[in-house]
Order: structure tokens, then C-alpha cells, then sequence
């Protein structure tokens, strides 16, 4: 059979429409890119962290990493099998990922070319401080900055300061001042347990929580000299923690101000996970509104008189006093302020959750807590009181606990930006570029914390404590941003733990009150942006009755 074949050739643009021929075009150009970026690149520079694909040059991985960071990193673990640092793009910038505790301790390390100061200076400005005073914020030596002689003599930035720190960093050693154990911590500690008693009173919750939620969701009875009332745990955690961490913080007088201050500010919190995304305002009106309130609060708070609020912690006493040296107005003071109260409210009220909700849906756990809390209170009938060194030493089962829902529901990232050219492990990180350590890649490592390490186990910790020393298990950070509130923070938890099982019978329940059979531990939210702990998917019924 003879074939034939025509040798007139037919131009491409003569049989396609212009759209047909643009479509690929651009297909082709992108598949040239998509060639170039991800397996010719690699191979010419082997020294560079391998990007995991994408598919929209510049945009690169940016939603997706916002709808779901942990879903980026567990794609990228199986991309890359090894431990090697890899990078993402988002918005057109580089992020390395870093997934070996070694060049995670080198980046720890490297103060000098991998800086926290990048990420803090552009929060500040979040908060609406005037970059002038960010500016100022970060020089060295800040009593330079000071032109009267008597106010030099009397600052902690010159009398206080050998090193020369900027003020920022400062700041730092003040805050190791304050939560390190010792006689500032030991002021908060003893405020703290007033603050808590007076909230966990059914009384104060129906009044607090009731504006909150609606009145199908919160019920009260009482019958035979008891009362109760039934409210989600998760609302529970969060109003008690925040009422009385900022009570030991502020004192009342913060409240004669703004009466509904924490409510303001929970509201902003719910989406100040905007702010590290760097939301414009007109995307987030409702954020910047709330941001407002509070600062003008505190800016009222911190103009009062020294004997108009007494029982301000030493630590903001402290900022206040220095900021006002170095000329920052009011409205600046407080949105610093206002950041530091962030970092103090936005873990504990999730991890306080997780607790309760593993204590409530596991009645040999909850029977192991119970028998261990009620041996640090004086009497057999007593709820005040409690020996809280005892508390956080001779616990075992609180402490496993508390050690677990730390380990497996922290999504918090160690976080610099290389300010200078260097390298982690076998990688160049060049200037410019975002480094992120997640702690929940290091704290699923089955090689550290055994089988099953993606699953809530608070055993683990009970059959080797050990492991609480293992250099993946960094809840609190590491290097010179270790958080100095640990301390603070797990007393904060535990004392509320401690009080709610010893003053009240806690169960879950249907929101109205009715009996749930097997009751489950909520899954994690994993669509919600977390700086912190995570978010539950689902809240949890409790009904508590005296």
C-alpha cells in the first residue's frame, strides 16, 4: 500500500484561532519555566535548598499555605525524603524550611546573619507604632537617645544596660526578669490564684458567658442546694484564663476604663493570625477596629498616675516608664503593650482545652489528675490554697499530660530572616530570605517520641519522662527567644485545672445538659491559620456543678 503524504506545509496561526495560539504559547513558556525552576536549577546549583513545586509563578504556595500550613509541610516530606532544608514561595519571597534539630540549633545560633528583629520590627508597625520609634526601638546603646542628664542618671537604658543593648533586646532581659522564677514571678503567682477564684464562680460564668453565646447554649438549674450551668469548653478556658491573667497583669484599674476589654481584645485575637500574613486593612476593617480599642485603653491605662494603678506588673511598669524616656506617645506604648499581651494570651487558653477535654472523655486519666490535685490542697474539703510547687513537681499524670498537648497540638514556627549571606548544613541562605522551623515537624518524629507519635498518647511521657529532654521536643522555643513565660504559663494552666476538678463535678454533655455517651476528643481545626496552639475543630459541651 503506497501512503501519501502532502509536503505542503500549513502555518500553525493559519489554522488556529489567536487565542488557541496565545493558550500555547503560554503553555509552552511555562513549561519552560516550570523545566528551568525545578530540575535545571537544582542540578546547576546543588548548594541551594530545592524548591517544592508550584504552579503560579510568584504566588507560588502562598494560599495553600495559608489555608493549611501543615498540609504544605507533610506534602513537601514526601516530596523531599530526606532532612535537607527546601524552600516555599510565598508572595514571590523565599522561605526555607528547616527540618534537622542540627541546622535548627545552628540557626538558633547564628544571632548574627539569621535575626528575630525583622519580624518583631514589622509587628510593631502592625500595632501601629510610627516607624521612627521602631527605628529608635533598635538602636544600640539607647541612652544616647536620652537628652536630660537626670532622666540618663535614673533609666534602666543607661544605669542598667553594660552591654549597650538596643532597647528591644533589652526588653528582653526584662521579661527574663519578670517570668523567671524568682521575686517578680513569685508577685504574679500569688496574684494570679485571687484572680482565678473569683471567676471560677457559676455566678460570674452565667453573667460572663452570656453575652457570649446564645441562651440554647447556655443553661443553668438548680435543685437540692446545687447549681450548674452547661458551656462550651472551649469559650470556658478562654474567658477564665484571660480575666484573670489580665487582672494579674493590669489590676482592675485597666477595667474602670474599658469594662469590656477582654472581650474587645478576644475578638481581634480570633484574627490576628492577618497580621503575620500581612492582610491589608480594607481586608481586615473589623481586625483594625478592634486593634483601635484596645490600644485606646491601654493608652488611657498607661497615662494614669503611678498611684492610679498600683498593681501594674513590674514588667509593663517598666516598658512604660523607658518608652515614655525615649518619647514614644501614648498610642505607640500601648499597641507594644498591646503585642506582648498576644504573645501572653494566645497559647494557654488551647492548651487548657486540650487538657480538659482529654481529662473529660478519659475517666482513668481523669481519676489519676483528680487523686494527684487533691493532694496538693491543705484540707480534704478545701479549694483554696493549692501548693503550687507541688502542683507542678509531684504530678506525674498532669505533668504527662500538659507535656503531650504541648507536644502535639503546638504549631508554633521558630521564625528569622537572614540579614547577611550564610549557610545551614549543606545550604545557602541568602539575604533577604525567611527561615521557618515548625515544632510539630520535629515533635511527630517517631524516632524520638516512638510509634504513633501523630497520635494524643500522654503515656509516653509517663513510660520515659526522659524524652522531655530530647532535643526535638522544644515547645517554648529555643536559643535566645526560648520563651521565658513557660513558667508562668504552665502554672497558669495547671491551677486552672486544678481548681475547676476540686471545686466543681465536670462532665460532657449535649449543650443542653443531656448525657453524651463515649464522649470524643474533637479533631484539630486544620483550615485555621495558627501562630500557637491549634484550635479544636469542634468545641466541647461541659456541664460543671457545685
Amino acid at each position: 500500500m503506497d501512503w501519501q503524504f502532502s509536503y505542503n506545509a500549513i502555518p500553525l496561526r493559519a489554522t488556529t484561532s489567536p487565542l488557541t495560539y496565545t493558550a500555547l504559547s503560554i503553555t509552552l513558556l511555562w513549561s519552560i519555566w516550570y523545566l528551568w525552576r525545578f530540575y535545571i536549577i537544582p542540578t546547576l546549583y546543588p548548594h541551594e535548598p530545592r524548591i517544592l513545586p508550584y504552579w503560579i509563578p510568584y504566588i507560588g504556595h502562598t494560599f495553600s499555605f495559608v489555608r493549611c500550613a501543615e498540609t504544605v509541610y507533610q506534602k513537601a516530606n514526601t516530596y523531599f525524603p530526606d532532612t535537607e532544608p527546601y524552600s516555599v514561595i510565598l508572595m514571590g519571597g523565599t522561605t526555607v524550611i528547616i527540618r534537622d534539630i542540627k541546622d535548627l540549633s545552628s540557626v538558633w545560633r547564628n544571632t548574627s546573619a539569621l535575626s528575630y528583629d525583622p519580624f518583631t520590627s514589622r509587628m510593631l508597625m502592625a500595632f501601629g507604632i510610627t516607624p521612627h520609634h521602631v527605628r529608635n526601638l533598635y538602636k544600640p546603646d539607647p541612652a544616647r537617645l536620652l537628652h536630660d542628664e537626670k532622666t540618663r542618671e535614673n533609666s534602666l537604658l543607661s544605669c542598667a544596660n553594660p552591654k549597650k543593648l538596643s532597647y528591644m533586646h533589652l526588653q528582653s532581659q526584662w521579661f527574663k526578669t519578670q517570668l523567671l522564677p524568682g521575686e517578680h514571678l513569685n508577685g504574679l503567682l500569688e496574684a494570679y490564684p485571687v484572680f482565678l477564684s473569683r471567676f471560677l464562680d457559676i455566678s460570674m460564668l452565667r453573667e460572663g458567658l452570656a453575652g457570649e453565646i446564645s441562651s440554647s447554649r447556655c443553661t443553668s438549674g438548680s435543685a437540692g442546694g446545687t447549681s450548674s450551668v452547661t458551656l462550651p469548653l472551649g469559650r470556658f478556658c478562654r474567658y477564665i484564663l484571660a480575666q484573670s491573667a489580665f487582672r494579674t497583669f493590669f489590676g482592675e484599674e485597666l477595667f474602670e476604663i474599658e469594662p469590656e476589654f477582654t472581650r474587645i481584645y478576644q475578638r481581634w485575637e480570633d484574627a490576628s493570625w492577618k497580621i503575620f500574613y500581612n492582610f491589608p486593612h480594607f481586608l481586615a476593617p473589623g481586625l483594625q477596629a478592634d486593634r483601635k480599642r484596645v490600644i485606646a485603653a491601654l493608652a488611657v491605662y498607661l497615662d494614669l498616675p503611678e498611684s492610679k494603678r498600683k498593681n501594674t506588673a513590674w514588667i509593663f511598669g517598666a516598658m512604660n516608664s523607658e518608652l515614655t524616656n525615649l518619647g514614644l506617645p501614648a498610642h505607640d506604648r500601648a499597641g507594644l503593650i498591646m503585642m506582648i499581651c498576644w504573645a501572653i494570651n494566645n497559647n494557654a487558653h488551647y492548651i487548657a482545652f486540650w487538657m480538659f477535654a482529654h481529662i473529660l472523655t478519659n475517666q482513668d486519666l481523669k481519676a489519676s489528675v483528680e487523686s494527684e490535685i487533691n493532694a496538693c490542697f491543705p484540707t480534704p474539703t478545701s479549694d483554696h490554697g493549692c501548693d503550687m510547687e507541688k502542683l507542678s513537681t509531684a504530678c506525674p499524670h498532669l505533668n504527662a499530660l500538659w507535656a503531650e498537648a504541648l507536644r502535639l497540638y503546638n504549631f508554633s514556627t521558630a521564625v528569622r530572616k537572614a540579614v547577611d549571606d550564610c549557610s545551614v548544613g549543606s545550604k545557602v541562605i541568602h539575604q533577604g530570605d525567611q527561615v521557618f522551623g515548625p515544632v510539630r515537624n520535629f515533635h511527630l518524629a517517631e524516632g524520638v517520641f516512638g510509634a504513633g507519635a501523630a497520635k494524643f498518647d500522654y503515656t509516653r511521657f509517663l513510660r520515659n519522662p526522659k524524652i522531655r529532654q530530647a532535643k526535638e521536643y522544644f515547645p517554648f522555643g529555643g536559643g535566645h527567644t526560648l520563651c521565658p513565660g513557660r513558667y508562668f504559663a504552665e502554672r497558669e494552666v495547671y491551677l486552672l485545672v486544678a481548681m475547676s476538678l476540686r471545686r466543681w463535678k465536670m462532665e460532657v454533655t449535649t449543650a443542653d445538659g443531656g448525657v453524651v455517651e463515649s464522649p470524643r476528643v474533637p479533631d484539630i481545626r486544620m483550615d485555621l491559620p495558627s501562630l500557637a496552639a491549634a484550635a479544636p475543630a469542634g468545641d466541647l459541651f461541659v456541664t460543671v456543678r457545685t
